[in-house]
């Protein structure tokens, strides 16, 4: 044996054994109390594998080599040092899911040749699309076989490609593995980090996000969804390698904004440009806060994620070749964001029509006269086109209405008018007068954390940036101005339409307190800030007129505005998740009683007589307890009227009699108590069969059984 073999085996045994200690290092520790058999599980056999792989690639020579060589090296440190602190995070599952993703970008990257990041998001988008045609068929159920599928397909068509065109791979995966396949791999890690000890904790989460996921992994179908699927789907195709935990929603969640954001990196040509746009992605959501983090599984960020890349392609590439494929793929782009969330197709909406009045400002021939033909012209070409968001989410709904039955407790008489109907249904000239000046007035609200921006300004501010932009590339006024136009009319769009859309789909008391209008609005100022950090960082930065130093300031002002701790907050809230994980596992202890006495299929009536959480305590259930069917519909069922609260909550009549009705028309099998007092017991005594045993208040299941045609409780646990 060779020398320089005797020293290349030497290191490799010894880079075996540190990631043998390290993953270890957990059941090592304290020395006399571990087991050897438990050191050699089935992950010390990949490791070892990997590093066989590193041992034969140190024998090629070549940049490539060298870089995948370290990509397994990395690989590997990373799998084993997270291991020992999140064994319950299957990280194995991780590599495997990065690798899958990409394989498949990788085959993008050959067939359209576009950067890594957009290829990335093109890929993404037909994998949701083409999930989301199985989802509607039912065939989820093979998603295994699918994506196995799908990796030898790639595998399969990489082979057949360079055996026939007598393509250099080499130099194809040189170009692949770059800066920004280093950068996502670092995003990926970063994505794992903020995603442990994060639990479901906020009642959407409850009531819609994390249940949303919980339902279609454990029925392998979108049975039960009224709410669009695409995150659902995203987490259920995530869950196959990583396995379903509260923290891998978390994890995966954040993966999908970074595949979306990873645009901000494409046509970057100057290097120096890519750490501040990286400081600056990490600064976007702590500069609106809220629901935009990595804290929460809210799909408002990722709809701002999607409408980011939409924006980047349509004006990158679009713009550029307006041609069929070109113009379908942003098309898709768009249906994706409208099956995110509700409010999706009316950003997705706001997307086309600032493409088509981009492509309206380049094709104007610079003179007054023809300016309105040229608006009219694509109003009449692309007004089909704008529709289509709204149209797939009608259809959405009409399929899920149909196909996907989603039953829910209802009870008319214990619902208030306030909260039965819409604004719309209501609606007279002093409401609209009311809400015509909310809304007025909250322009004039804080938006931004950094210098107290209100939305007014953030709007000025946002279009003078784009209008400087064009100003300094193309040295005219009035063209700067007309080429500013697409963003103001798309700043136009999404403001009405999501102004309309409070208007037709909230109550009366929601519409005119402007619930969550804010939130709604971040979803347009998100995307639209990362677009132009994209802008400046990039484009403007490529004409050499304005130099480097100034784009730097900007984001060191905008990282010092916004504090440490949210900027890096998949780092820096770790002490906030423990204290979190304490809170959460005594609010699911409260529901061990009910998973362990009743049947997943059983029907159970949740009681909160204390009332001290107002409506969390319904989502804890509809969450903790399914697949169980529960009476969360909205209005204040949970409680039933004693002497103390009588006059409280006498407009919703929930008597001691009324909820013995509703037990029996609804066919509760059990009702359990989240909480109780001594008033409820007195209040239905007359309907619960005595135990001798222990006092009535310790009890906190009841079965609901039928006497003589009359409903009684009887006590279980």
């Amino acid at each position: 044996m060779k020398k320089n073999d005797i020293k290349n085996t030497t290191k490799y045994f010894l880079f075996f054994l540190l990631s043998f200690f390290l993953y270890n290092i957990k059941e090592l520790w304290p020395l006399q109390q571990f087991e050897w058999s438990s050191l050699f599980q089935l992950d010390i056999l990949w490791i070892a594998l990997a590093i066989l792989s590193m041992f034969f690639i140190e024998r090629q020579v070549g940049s490539l080599s060298k870089k995948i060589k370290w990509l397994i090296a990395i690989s590997i440190l990373l799998f084993v040092m997270i291991h020992p602190m999140a064994s319950s995070i299957t990280i194995g599952g991780y590599l495997a899911f990065f690798y899958f993703l990409m394989l498949l970008t990788f085959v993008c990257h050959i067939k359209i040749k576009y950067s890594l990041s957009l290829s990335l998001g093109i890929t993404v988008t037909f994998l949701l699309l083409l999930f989301y045609i199985i989802g509607i068929c039912d065939l989820l159920i093979l998603t295994p076989w699918i994506l196995g599928f799908l990796a030898l397909l790639s595998l399969g068509w990489l082979g057949f490609y360079y055996l026939t065109k007598k393509k250099n791979i080499i130099e194809d995966l040189n170009d692949f593995l770059n800066l920004e396949f280093l950068l996502f791999a670092m995003l990926f890690f970063i994505s794992i980090c903020s995603g442990f000890g994060r639990y479901v904790h906020t009642w959407d989460e409850y009531n819609m996000w994390g249940l949303n996921a919980k339902k279609i992994i454990i029925n392998d179908s979108l049975d039960g969804f009224s709410y669009p699927p695409i995150m659902a789907l995203w987490y259920y195709i995530s869950h196959i390698f990583t396995g379903f935990s509260e923290p891998n929603l978390y994890m995966t969640h954040t993966i999908f904004i970074y595949i979306y954001m990873m645009s901000i990196f494409s046509f970057v040509k100057d290097k120096k440009t890519i750490p501040l746009l990286l400081v600056l992605l990490f600064c976007l959501p702590a500069l609106f806060g809220g629901v935009f983090g990595y804290d929460t599984l809210y799909a408002d960020y990722p709809s701002s994620a999607v409408f980011t890349f939409g924006l980047i392609y349509s004006y990158a590439i679009v713009k550029k070749e307006n041609n069929f494929v070109h113009r379908l793929m942003l098309l898709l782009i768009a249906v994706i964001i409208t099956l995110i969330k509700p409010q999706g197709f009316v950003l997705a909406t706001t997307l086309l029509v600032i493409d088509g009045m981009i492509h309206c400002v380049e094709d104007y021939h610079w003179k007054k006269k023809t300016i309105w033909k040229n608006i009219w012209a694509v109003i009449k070409r692309y007004w089909i086109y704008a529709l289509i968001p709204l149209f797939m989410y009608v259809m959405w709904v009409k399929i899920s209405g149909t196909f996907f039955v989603v039953e829910r407790f209802s009870s008319p008489e214990i619902t208030p008018s306030t909260l039965s109907g819409t604004f719309i249904s209501e609606i007279n000239i002093y409401y609209l007068l009311q809400f015509c000046l909310h809304v007025f007035k909250f322009m004039d609200t804080t938006l931004l954390n950094v210098a107290n921006i209100s939305s007014f300004n953030y709007l000025l501010l946002t279009l003078l940036a784009i209008y400087g932009y064009y100003w300094i590339k193309e040295g005219k006024f009035q063209k700067a101005m007309l080429k500013t136009l697409p963003f103001f009319c798309g700043i136009l769009c999404f403001y009405f339409l999501t102004t309309l859309s409070m208007v037709v789909m909230m109550n009366t008391s929601d519409a005119l307190d402007l619930v969550s209008f804010s939130r709604y609005l971040n979803n347009f100022n998100v995307g639209f800030l990362a677009f132009l950090f994209w802008l400046l960082g990039v484009k403007l930065y490529q004409t050499k007129k304005v130099p480097y130093i100034a784009f730097a300031l900007v984001t060191l002002v905008i990282f010092i505005g916004v504090p440490m701790t949210q900027s890096f907050s998949f780092f820096a809230d770790m002490g906030s998740r423990l204290a979190q994980k304490q809170e959460i596992e005594e609010r699911q202890q409260k529901f061990e009683i009910a998973l362990k006495y009743t049947e997943e299929n059983s029907r159970i009536y949740v009681i909160d007589q204390q009332d001290k959480e107002g409506y969390q305590p319904m989502c804890y259930s509809l969450y903790y307890l399914f697949p169980r069917y529960t009476n969360v519909n909205g209005s204040i069922n949970w409680k039933i009227q004693t002497s103390s609260n009588r006059e409280e909550i006498k407009d919703w009549a929930l008597d001691a009699n009324h909820f013995r009705t509703l037990l029996g028309e609804n066919h509760f099998n059990y009702v359990l108590l989240y909480s109780s007092t001594y008033e409820f017991f007195d209040e239905i005594d007359f309907m619960v069969k005595k135990k001798s045993d222990k006092s009535l208040n310790k009890y906190s299941l009841f079965k609901v059984v039928t006497e003589d045609g009359s409903v009684m409780l009887e006590p279980i646990a």
